[in-house]
């Protein structure tokens, strides 16, 4: 059975990232830590440690990693991992940045075999290694400088019960160019005396068939940049191998546990089009939280927009049109910017069709046959701003941008009744930003925001018109009609609304606009 592991990328797959790739993707075995550098004295860092909390990886299965070329560090670090519940420690000697292997760390410890296996007798001799508290896993490159090397590593290697042995078959001076050493791979497969895990260069299902053909007792496998490109990917590797037609995707049900659901079919990459569409959701949705996560944990747009843009430079490679987009993203320097060139890289297939205010979202056009669907459901939105005119110059604009961009269904629209103040209702603070910039940049109109607290939008509706309109007479401040003239109530608060509920049995509150 195939088993998939998710390499750590260093300012990317942190803990936040990990539980949300874990919320809305299927197909992950393990996640590894970005690796932890404890020192002889202070140990891990406090941002090493938050992101090794169990309270901040739980229902994740996370292996933490750890960098160091010190025995005793390891083991200190290790024993503290151990004490919150971690029984898998990964010591990373494959990482190839040259500030670290100038360090004699990662794959530049590999250049010093001799060291390397008196750093592995200390560890495996260690009472806590030897009583079973936790196991030791290697993720490894096949040398620093010479493939030449690997001989004498892989000795050391098999002196000593590794857990698994992840292998990425390049040295260290190729970091990531060229192609990997599968002829070494296959005799490591032969030769090692513990598990192997191979790593390297998978970035589509079709890489992985490819592998699996030329190697196909490997049932661990590790990607990393793969699925930082296409966060489906190990969901898709897992049906492919699966050889399902109408392969059943696993999800999330609404009590936590995995299941699978016909609901979310789908065989390909998201991103690069040849997925079910039902997918693109979860990706937006991903990105979406990531983004929120950044925001209130990062401070200035600067350094948001910089993490982000890192992010982008993996993903982009699924993105149709990427150079386009690349330089969109690239060259956004606010937020509302940034946010504008993500929804045209998340843009699904558009059929154009010319129209004049005639059609809306939902409508249906048939030949000859007659077809009545429900109306696609507004639901009630969870903000609320007023939107004003600071340019009395630019009326006609502004008007005519909020029309489309309703029409749309960026957010809703709601004219107050009491002083005919427009109110613009939305799901997220992201969305006034972007119809914000919207409107100055598709129709030079300028717009601002003016706070108003409010719980809930509901229609209403009654069979008792008296009732009805002793209602919209009683809470005529807070009555106001949508874009389709329909009546709607703006509850100030739940308790209000809930009252209100009570003393007007006859008024049906509804929290979509179909009913």
């Amino acid at each position: 059975m195939l088993h998939l592991y998710f390499a750590p990328l260093e300012g990317i797959t942190t803990y936040p990232y990990r539980n949300l790739h874990h919320k809305y993707f299927g197909g992950v075995d393990k996640y590894f830590t970005p690796f932890l550098a404890p020192g002889p004295e202070q140990g891990m860092s406090v941002k090493e440690m938050r992101d090794v909390l169990p309270e901040n990886n739980a229902g994740v299965p996370v292996v933490p990693q750890i960098l160091t070329n010190r025995a005793g560090d390891f083991l200190l670090a290790s024993k503290k991992l151990a004490e919150m519940g971690y029984r898998e420690i990964n010591l990373n000697l494959g990482c190839p940045s040259g500030t670290v292997t100038a360090k004699k760390k990662g794959s530049g410890f590999l250049l010093y075999p001799d060291d390397l296996d008196r750093f592995f007798d200390e560890v495996f001799s260690d009472a806590s290694v030897r009583n079973g508290e936790f196991q030791i896993s290697v993720k490894t490159r096949i040398g620093k400088n010479e493939v030449e090397e690997w001989p004498e590593i892989m000795e050391v290697y098999n002196r000593y019960p590794i857990s698994e042995l992840t292998v990425h078959p390049r040295i260290q001076k190729e970091f990531y160019k060229g192609v990997p050493h599968l002829d070494v791979f296959a005799d490591i497969l032969k030769e090692s005396r513990n598990p192997v895990v191979y790593n390297g260069d998978l970035f589509t299902a079709e890489h992985m068939k490819k592998f699996r053909e030329k190697f196909p007792t490997v049932e661990n496998v590790m990607i990393g940049r793969g699925l930082i490109r296409n966060p489906a990917l190990a969901e898709l590797i897992k049906i492919e191998e699966a050889g399902v037609e109408n392969a059943h995707v696993c999800v999330e049900s609404e009590t936590g546990n995995k299941e699978t659901s016909s609901e979310q079919t789908g065989k390909t990459v998201p991103m690069s089009g040849n997925t079910g569409g039902n997918l693109m959701p979860r990706i937006r949705a991903f990105h979406d939280e990531i983004f929120e996560y950044y925001r209130e944990t990062m401070s200035g747009d600067r350094n948001l927009l910089f993490r982000m843009k890192d992010l982008w430079s993996y993903m982009l490679e699924e993105v149709p049109d990427s150079e386009k987009l690349a330089k969109k993203i690239r060259k956004s320097q606010h937020v509302p910017e940034y946010l504008a060139a993500v929804d045209e890289a998340f843009a699904g297939d558009i059929i154009g069709l010319p129209d004049t205010g005639n059609f809306k979202i939902g409508d249906t056009l048939t030949s000859g046959e007659e077809l009545h669907f429900k109306g696609l459901p507004s639901f009630s939105p969870e903000m609320f701003k007023y939107i004003e005119n600071p340019d009395p110059m630019k009326a006609k604009q502004l008007n005519k941008g909020i029309e489309q961009l309703m029409d749309e269904g960026v957010a809703q629209l709601f004219t107050n009744q009491f002083n005919g103040r427009k109110i613009i209702g939305t799901v997220g603070q992201l969305q006034f930003e972007v119809i914000q910039y919207r409107l100055l940049h598709e129709y030079a109109a300028q717009c601002k925001w003016e706070p108003i607290s409010l719980y809930k939008a509901c229609w209403i509706e009654s069979d008792n018109q008296e009732a009805l309109e002793n209602f919209k007479k009683r809470k005529a401040q807070y009555m106001a009609l949508d874009k389709e003239g329909r009546d709607v109530y703006l509850a100030d608060s739940s308790y209000v609304l809930m009252m209100a509920q009570q003393d007007f049995p006859d008024i049906k509150f509804h929290f979509t606009s179909e009913f």
